[in-house]
């Protein structure tokens, strides 16, 4: 009988001290095994289709979390794992829809160029994240939830390109063919992140993509479903010998421009010697922006002849070689060039 009371007792202290060290565990929430009640997803235990919409696939269900979901399976553990592993750790905190992380390329420029096989570096203008937090992507790969610092999601960003076969091509890329990736383990200055592309890149056209995720490499969660793109990608084109975005001592018409000293119509015009487009082009010497728009505009080239016979002849020379009013225009004679007697 008192061999049966010392077993009860036992038996009793071992209880209360498992049911002890439940509840110090459960004090710990970073330690605990247990999931604690408070922290329960309610709504996981529906499928989402009560009733039944039309298009829309049952949601899989938990009664626990999901907290056993990678039982059997192989365990991600803080690594890359390129055959594919199973996650545990849960998402974390969800940025708000007034936080929501947003990026703009603004180097290179989209549809610019830049010269290949030289050194250049992109720059990104970015907002509403905590930058320059990466942790080791070798032992704690998707190894923490994502968290916030003043609503804004703790983390960094990064660069990747790829290379096209053309600016208009339609061939879906291959993510894991890339000309360059790089993490960017800084915080932005003034909002703005740079990368250096120290080796450049070769002669061709390429994609640039922001991709924003958290200090654990996690892509962003965010607090809605419909919303713009997270993220930025801008087309470029790297040429031999480029001016540097496709603008630069250029201004994007500069001694080009389309029309100077050319117009379209630069000794033909479709009138040739009929005064409707001779020498014209509409913007000879003009281009309607070479320069700032008006360099070489010779509205005033005949300004200083001031004799009467200087003044017939310059009549229609505020816009000689300018286009459109060129002296053997014929605008106000009839459309006919006139030999001289």
């Amino acid at each position: 009988m008192k061999s049966l009371t010392f077993a009860l007792v036992a038996a009793a202290v071992a209880v209360h001290g498992s049911l002890e060290a439940r509840q110090n565990n459960r004090n710990d929430i970073q330690s605990s095994l247990v999931l604690d009640p408070s922290v329960l997803c309610t709504a996981c235990t529906d499928n989402g289709q009560n009733p039944p919409v039309d298009q829309q696939s049952p949601s899989l269900t938990s009664n626990n979390n999901f907290i056993d979901f990678c039982k059997g399976k192989t365990l991600t553990n803080g690594q890359q794992l390129v055959q594919g592993s199973c996650n545990g750790v849960p998402i974390g905190d969800i940025i708000p829809s007034s936080n929501m992380p947003a990026a703009k390329i603004t180097f290179p420029k989209n549809g610019g160029t830049f010269e290949a096989n030289k050194q250049f570096t992109a720059t990104i203008n970015i907002k509403n994240m905590v930058t320059g937090n990466f942790v080791n992507a070798q032992t704690n790969y998707y190894g923490a939830p994502q968290q916030l610092q003043g609503n804004n999601v703790i983390g960094h960003s990064h660069l990747t390109v790829q290379k096209l076969n053309s600016i208009d091509s339609t061939d879906v890329l291959d993510p894991s063919i890339f000309q360059f990736f790089k993490g960017i383990n800084a915080a932005a200055v003034n909002g703005v992140l740079t990368v250096d592309v120290t080796d450049g890149l070769p002669p061709g056209v390429y994609r640039f993509c922001t991709m924003n995720t958290t200090a654990n490499h996690t892509p962003v969660m965010v607090a809605i479903a419909q919303h713009g793109s997270l993220d930025d990608c801008v087309y470029a084109t790297a040429v031999v010998g480029g001016n540097n975005g496709g603008n630069n001592n250029n201004g994007g018409n500069n001694n080009n421009g389309g029309n100077n000293n050319n117009g379209g119509n630069n000794n033909n015009g479709g009138n040739n010697n009929n005064g409707g487009n001779n020498n014209n082009g509409g913007n000879n010497n003009n281009g309607g922006n070479n320069n700032g728009g008006n360099s070489n505009k010779s509205t005033s080239s005949t300004k200083a002849a001031s004799s009467a016979a200087a003044s017939a002849t310059s009549s229609a020379a505020n816009n000689n070689n300018n286009g459109g009013r060129n002296r053997f225009r014929g605008g106000r004679n009839g459309g006919r060039f006139r030999r001289p007697q």
